[in-house]
């Protein structure tokens, strides 16, 4: 399953994080990629539509395939391993950066201190990604591919 998230830091270099209905966990915000949708597009489709925010892509943090982050959809019972390709990203100019959750697929959103993503119930794999993209962020590592 191909998909889109963001790391989109404000001007104060919050993080905004979304908590999913599904798990109760907060992940970054984005989705799978459409027919016909490129990367970018999805990462800001699904951010606006998750959170009410939206952005404009900076760069790429990196592209994360985890053999240990399988995820069962219960209707079916298939089982799929997440490809995920991780943009860096600001909100836009024209955008309002309160966040708003879609009561959909998210019951939270807000913008993160980066002190407080240890005190927030994260998927492993979650937190993989953002380490690495704020390492990528600082300069101390090049964009991640596995």
């Amino acid at each position: 399953m191909a998909l889109a998230f963001a790391v989109v830091r404000d001007p104060h270099g919050r993080v905004l994080l979304a908590r999913r209905i599904d798990t109760g966990k907060w992940e970054l915000p984005g989705g799978a990629i459409e027919p016909g949708e490129t990367t970018t597009a999805a990462a800001t489709r699904e951010v606006l539509e998750e959170t009410g925010v939206a952005m404009t892509v900076t760069g790429l943090a990196g592209v994360f395939c985890d053999p240990a982050h399988v995820i069962v959809y219960p209707g079916s019972g298939q089982a799929r391993q997440q490809h995920v390709t991780l943009l860096h990203a600001v909100p836009a100019p024209t955008a309002t950066i309160q966040p708003r959750p879609d009561h959909d697929e998210t019951d939270g959103v807000r913008w993160v201190e980066l002190d407080d993503l240890t005190t927030l119930a994260i998927h492993p794999s979650v937190h993989r990604r953002l380490d690495h993209a704020l390492r990528h962020l600082r300069g101390e590592t090049a964009a991640h591919v596995d």
